[in-house]
């Protein structure tokens, strides 16, 4: 399954995550999808996005300023009714269009939501918070001019080390999630855990291993969110030709 150096044991990361929330609302699924689900029933939404970019360097042999357009996205979200709603988006980027999220959910309880399709894993805050919601100008922390992550296992930054870890980032499965404690978007608890493929984004299945991933979130005092994910992933062994 997946990709990766890890010598045939599955690998299991623990990380606790602290950070202030953007306010009343902003669990983490809200964060990632960009985009509202919950309109009125019978609708349907597009919309889209798209990041520009000015970009400089001081590295030799490449224009020392750029103007780029970064990422673009559009997406089509609808509610089919009072439990069932959805979301297909695509992504365009370096030249390449892709499906980004692409998934159908139902809304049984505030405390207990599923989701089946293509999602964010459910790991830490840092990169289920969608890029539209950032401070950093970019996650990956490349520099233009030079090489794209070099360091070992091409981790540069704390988004490419859960990136690589396959960890974060989209993937295909199933995910439950919900709010304990409090109003929709603003439960004292907001749990949310998924099983995976493990290939990541518009990658079929190769084995029958799957991923497990899961973050809760406690919410102590307004604006403040204290929250831990969990992940297990198998890896293959290149050389032995076993996970």
């Amino acid at each position: 399954m997946g990709q990766g150096a890890r010598s045939g044991r599955s690998l299991f990361a623990l990380a606790l995550i602290a950070a202030a929330a953007a306010g009343p609302g902003a669990h983490p699924l809200a964060g990632q999808e960009e985009f509202s689900t919950r309109a009125p029933v019978d609708s349907v939404v597009i919309g889209g996005r798209a990041d520009t970019q000015f970009n400089t360097t001081s590295v030799d042999g490449v224009p020392g300023s750029e103007f780029l357009l970064r990422r673009a996205r559009l997406w089509v979200s609808s509610r089919l009714n009072e439990v069932f709603d959805g979301v297909a988006s695509v992504e365009f980027t370096e030249g390449q269009a892709q499906a980004r999220y692409v998934f159908l959910r139902a809304w049984l309880h505030p405390s207990f939501r599923v989701t089946a399709g293509q999602f964010k894993r459910s790991f830490d805050l840092f990169s289920l918070t969608s890029s539209s919601h950032m401070l950093p100008i970019e996650r990956t922390g490349s520099i233009r001019g030079v090489e794209d992550c070099a360091g070992v296992g091409n981790v540069c930054s704390y988004s490419r080390f859960s990136e690589q870890l396959q960890y974060g980032a989209v993937d295909m499965g199933l995910m439950v999630e919900g709010d304990v404690g409090g109003r929709e978007g603003e439960g004292v608890v907001y749990y949310r855990a998924a099983v995976t493929n493990g290939e990541g984004g518009n990658i079929r299945e190769t084995n029958g291993a799957k991923s497990v991933s899961a973050h809760v979130a406690l919410r102590p005092a307004r604006h403040l969110e204290l929250g831990g994910g969990v992940s297990s992933h198998d890896y293959a062994n290149e050389s032995l030709g076993t996970d």
